[in-house]
């Protein structure tokens, strides 16, 4: 038998890093023989080989923006004296708050706009002095935050006790306000390099763009869907812009200007559908649903060319606005009475029906989705199980809607076989959501058939016990094939 010795001492060389040769002249040099050697190079080559595994990838650290990193404060590792500082610095400021809030009243309009522009500017030149020196850049810049924030409030006070505009916060005020907040953030954002700028010069430039078409005579965005329709081209505007960002190594400043062009497009979006819902706009719900499908594709676009960040924006856009596009067709009927027309249609009808055509839509989208990682979209498969519970939620549930009202025997047996065939159809598509809503209106139908034909004839009592007993058979069928096709 092998030398344990030899074995182990092969093994530890191998694992050092020494070469076979090297380890076979060292053994030989003290008398070994070959064979023991080479038994004992192949049993620690399979030592080694068994006890190797895969070494785990470490966790990759999670990714902070520069702002949080450079602002953060180690509390573990702070002084008592740096203790004192933070805390005497935070006094300091509640004071001078307390104090103007008490004096304001009896200030006058010099002595306010004084008040104000005095910490503005002992903010920014500190933050400035600080910011450029290689210990204290990260108070310098938490400095020129506080008076950036200070500016604006300091140009409110300055414009309404100067009486600059004939009414305060008019349209003008508030344009002139935010353009030379603007103008300051812009040019901040040059001077200290900081990502941060970008999304408080950002959302000012919003705020000018929209004063701005209000000068120009454009409604607010309250009292009419124009200024919405702009505001989603702006939303655009800001996600190509963030790519433009991304382009040049600032991604940052990317990554803040998507967030505000899906922010605002999803605000004018909402706006439009409160146009069709409260003021009866229904020729605009189609418009909507048109413009869902150009996100989508766009969507399908970015991911093709490997921008994937992108792509997911812009399919939560998309699938967001065609699902609520066609919910919306389906509310008030809108839906059938826009195909067929309405003269022979009860309201129900028309609800029912478009309800039922906007649920075999929903199905069709999770179809098509299913379908997506054959054409290399794999991003938008997480939407797969969001349409294929809307799908036969609506599609069931309009069935089962349009059969109320008495004995309708037509949307009955459908609501049968259309439960059934979900269930079925579940073990074709491997979907859960087939399976328990199918069965979930398959018990709906039971107690309703019960409920319509057998109450006169053998009452509730004996009516619920034979549904309880049928809905049971139902449960363990179910249960079987949930085991047989689902668990693995």
């Amino acid at each position: 038998m092998i030398n344990t010795q030899i074995v182990d001492y092969v093994q530890k060389s191998l694992q050092a890093g020494t070469t076979v040769e090297q380890i076979s002249s060292a053994l030989s040099s003290q008398g070994w023989s070959p064979t023991d050697i080479n038994e004992a190079l192949l049993l620690a080559q399979e030592v080694i080989r068994q006890k190797s595994v895969i070494p785990s990838v470490p966790r990759a650290p999670t990714k902070t923006s520069q702002l949080s990193s450079n602002l953060s404060i180690d509390v573990k590792n702070m002084s008592a004296s740096q203790i004192l500082l933070y805390l005497g610095g935070l006094i300091v400021v509640l004071a001078g708050v307390t104090y103007l809030i008490i004096s304001w009243s009896q200030w006058g309009s010099t002595l306010r706009i004084i008040s104000i522009l005095l910490p503005t500017l002992a903010c920014y030149v500190t933050g400035a002095v600080l910011y450029f020196s290689e210990k204290h850049k990260e108070q310098g810049i938490f400095s020129l935050l506080v008076g950036a924030i200070l500016f604006p409030i300091f140009l409110y006070i300055m414009f309404k006790e100067l009486s600059f505009f004939e009414k305060t916060l008019n349209d003008a005020f508030n344009f002139t306000l935010y353009l030379l907040s603007f103008v300051l953030y812009l040019v901040s954002s040059y001077i200290f390099r900081f990502p941060v700028w970008s999304f408080m010069y950002h959302g000012t430039g919003l705020l000018v763009c929209y004063f701005a078409l209000k000068l120009l005579g454009i409604g607010s965005i309250f009292s009419e869907p124009t200024m919405a329709w702009i505001f989603l081209v702006l939303g655009a505007v800001y996600i190509l812009l963030s790519q433009y960002y991304s382009q040049i190594g600032m991604k940052d400043e990317g990554e803040h200007a998507l967030i505000i062009g899906a922010g605002v497009t999803i605000l004018s979006l909402v706006r439009l559908f409160a146009e069709t819902m409260f003021f009866r706009n229904e020729i605009l719900v189609y418009y909507l649903f048109g413009l869902g499908l150009v996100y989508f594709s766009f969507g399908v676009f970015c991911e093709k060319k490997g921008k994937i960040r992108y792509s997911q924006v812009l399919y939560l856009i998309g699938l967001s606005v065609i699902f609520v596009s066609l919910l919306r067709l389906g509310f008030d009927g809108l839906f059938f009475k826009d195909l067929f027309g309405s003269a022979n249609f009860s309201t129900k009808d028309l609800v029912g029906w478009s309800n039922l055509t906007v649920g075999i839509v929903y199905l069709l989208l999770a179809w098509g989705i299913s379908k997506s990682e054959a054409f290399g979209l794999k991003h938008i498969e997480t939407y797969k199980d969001f349409f294929n519970i809307v799908g036969p939620l609506w599609t069931l549930g309009a069935i089962f809607y349009l059969g109320l009202g008495g004995e309708k025997f037509l949307y009955e047996s459908l609501l049968l076989l259309a439960s059934l065939g979900f269930i079925f159809g579940s073990v074709v598509e491997q979907s859960r959501q087939f399976l328990y809503i199918g069965t979930l209106f398959l018990v709906i139908y039971i107690f309703s058939i019960g409920g319509e034909y057998f109450q006169n004839e053998a009452g509730w009592p004996v009516t619920l016990f034979v549904a309880g007993l049928a809905s049971m058979g139902i449960g363990i069928g179910i249960e079987r094939v949930r085991r047989k096709y689902f668990i693995s």
